[in-house]
C-alpha cells in the first residue's frame, strides 16, 4: 500500500523577510521534522509548470504557507486548482508568538525562532491530515 503524504507549499522568500522565514519553515519541515510524510513543493518550479510538482499537489493534500500579504503560494495553488487543506500566514504567526524578525538578508535568531514555531504548527497540520 502506498504511504500517504502531504505537500507543503511555502512561498520562496525572495526579497522579503517573512518570505525568507517561510522558506526556512519549509526546509525545517521537509528536512528535519517530517521528511517521510511531506513533500516540499517549490513555488517557482510549480509556477514554471514542472510536471512533478503539479502532479504532487493534485495527488496529495496541500498545506500552503504564505509569508506576506502578496500570498504568492496561495495564488500559485489557486492557479493549479489545488484543494488547499491548510493555510498558514506569517503575519498571524508573528502576532501569535510575539516574534518579529527584522532583516530579509539574514533572518537571525528571531527569524529562526519564528520558523521553528511555525514548523511545529505545520507538523500539527500534517498529523491532522494524515489522521494521527
Amino acid at each position: 500500500m502506498k504511504k500517504k503524504k502531504v505537500c507543503v507549499l511555502p512561498c520562496s522568500g525572495m526579497g522579503k523577510v517573512l518570505g525568507s522565514v517561510t522558506r526556512e519553515v519549509g526546509f525545517i519541515v521537509a528536512e528535519d521534522l517530517r521528511s517521510d510524510d511531506a513533500y516540499l513543493v517549490c513555488v517557482s518550479s510549480l509556477s514554471a509548470r514542472v510536471g512533478e510538482y503539479a502532479k504532487m499537489i493534485k495527488t496529495y493534500p496541500t498545506i500552503v504557507i504564505d509569508g506576506c500579504f502578496e500570498k504568492c503560494a496561495s495564488k500559485i495553488a489557486a492557479a493549479h486548482s489545488v484543494n488547499v487543506k491548510s493555510s498558514l500566514f506569517l503575519p498571524r504567526s508573528i502576532k501569535k508568538y510575539g516574534i518579529k524578525p527584522k532583516k530579509r538578508d539574514y533572518i537571525g535568531t528571531k527569524g529562526i525562532q519564528l520558523a521553528e514555531k511555525v514548523a511545529q504548527d505545520v507538523v500539527k497540520d500534517i498529523d491532522k491530515l494524515l489522521g494521527r
